[in-house]
């Protein structure tokens, strides 16, 4: 998850992730027929373990990532206390495969491969671990997502610095246009709803057009602060252009830095989304998904986009998106579909009436 990457809450699950990992895999030896370690092997494990963990406690992890991880933690730890089992080293965890101090001191052998007990065991405690760690995992990141929404928004959707409602508005033929507005900047009439110039059967509609994004938040993650900013052509903790000002304030494409180059880049979402020409204009609206969880799960964005003729004001943009945005490097267009919002019924008609006469 994004705020994985700070440094306090790395710190901390990587060594949460330490020292579960150390403490079921003590359980599992000693499931498995291996005496408990002492405490220097804990010590010289977690100095192994910790840095690795703090290399992947960085980025959300999905179902298979934690197995894989838990997996490799297993193998280093009984191959650690393996190596300082007596006759093996340094023998200071006193960690014996098979049998454990007798009475008067003495100790059986230890063993030197891997018995069916013990790695049903390893196995039985990763997929356990697993389990747990990876519900806590998206526990984690829902909680979160729910009480910090404006530290969240920002990292799980870089669209959208803010919840947005969606205004869907049926406007009977007949009363006086008025400019729709909402979050956005008022919206002409003649940009949302269809005209006298428009198909009979639609005058006074609009149409909607709705399309699913996906998105790849690990690798998002992986890109640092300034990347992500300049990519989308807004600041990550208030939603506002790179230029300045809160999310509603108007992006300064002229504005250039000390060495001349524009702050906001010639392929930042938001330039390339900006508006060419007046008519290219719409409603639009987003919503950050984020389908199930584990290996499967999917996220990304749902955009909706209100006007009166989308070829005339949205494709234009959506071409200038699809030549040139630096935004493509994390998504992918999964589909869209447009749809036709008919117009309100008068007094005694049916909704849709004008499509059958």
């Amino acid at each position: 998850m994004a705020t994985a990457g700070a440094p306090v809450v790395r710190a901390a699950r990587a060594a949460t992730a330490t020292l579960a990992v150390l403490g079921v895999s003590a359980g599992a030896h000693q499931l498995g027929g291996g005496q408990a370690p002492g405490a220097a092997a804990f010590v010289v494990l977690a100095l192994v373990l910790g840095p690795a963990l703090w290399l992947v406690a960085g980025r959300r992890l999905r179902t298979a990532g934690v197995l894989g991880v838990l997996a490799s933690a297993q193998v280093v730890v009984h191959l650690g206390l393996l190596s300082m089992a007596p006759g093996h080293g340094t023998g200071t965890a006193a960690h014996h495969h098979g049998a454990a101090l007798l009475g008067t001191g003495a100790a059986m052998p230890p063993m030197t491969h891997l018995e069916p007990r013990m790695l049903l065991a390893h196995v039985v405690a990763t997929l356990a671990l697993t389990l747990l760690l990876a519900r806590a995992e998206d526990a984690l990141w829902h909680v979160v997502s729910a009480l910090l929404p404006p530290a969240a928004a920002p990292l799980r959707s870089p669209l959208v610095p803010r919840l947005a409602v969606p205004l869907v508005a049926v406007r009977p033929l007949g009363r006086t246009p008025r400019p729709v507005g909402g979050r956005a900047p008022p919206l002409d009439a003649d940009l949302l709803w269809v005209g006298y110039d428009g198909p009979a059967w639609l005058r006074g509609g609009s149409s909607v057009v709705v399309g699913r994004i996906a998105m790849d938040l690990d690798a998002w993650d992986r890109a640092d602060r300034l990347s992500r900013e300049n990519a989308v052509g807004r600041r990550l903790d208030t939603g506002g252009p790179v230029t300045g000002g809160g999310v509603d304030a108007p992006a300064d494409l002229a504005a250039v830095d000390e060495l001349g180059f524009h702050r906001i880049d010639d392929a930042a979402h938001l330039r390339r989304a900006h508006a060419s020409a007046p008519h290219e204009r719409f409603l639009r609206r987003p919503y950050s998904y984020d389908d199930g969880t584990g290996a499967a799960s999917s996220t990304g964005l749902i955009f909706v986009a209100y006007q009166a003729d989308p070829v005339r004001q949205l494709v234009p943009v959506q071409r200038r998106l699809a030549e040139m945005d630096l935004l493509n490097l994390w998504t992918t267009p999964v589909g869209s579909a447009v749809f036709a919002v008919l117009p309100g019924a008068r007094p005694g008609e049916l909704l849709g009436e004008a499509m059958l006469t």
